[in-house]
């Protein structure tokens, strides 16, 4: 694959040849692990879950209080 690229694209060949084993590393989790890793959907959802819930409250009365709803959503997600 790196010899592939090495003609076309020979900075993308190198930071591969570098990083190979770091790229590789996903396989090693479960099957179940990676198909969730592979899409950003989940993370998505919940950014726009914080921003539907934040837009209810509008004016926080100080960041604490914000912190506190972001934070209690995280922990639903979880």
């Amino acid at each position: 694959m790196i010899e592939q690229w090495s003609s076309r694209v020979p900075s993308f060949a190198e930071w591969l040849d570098e990083t190979i084993e770091q790229s590789l590393t996903v396989f090693q989790l479960p099957k179940g692990h990676r198909l969730r890793l592979r899409t950003t959907n989940n993370l998505e959802k919940y950014h726009q879950e914080v921003k539907r819930r934040t837009r209810v409250v509008r004016i926080f009365q100080n960041r604490r209080s914000c912190l506190r709803l972001v934070s209690a959503l995280a922990m639903e997600q979880s």
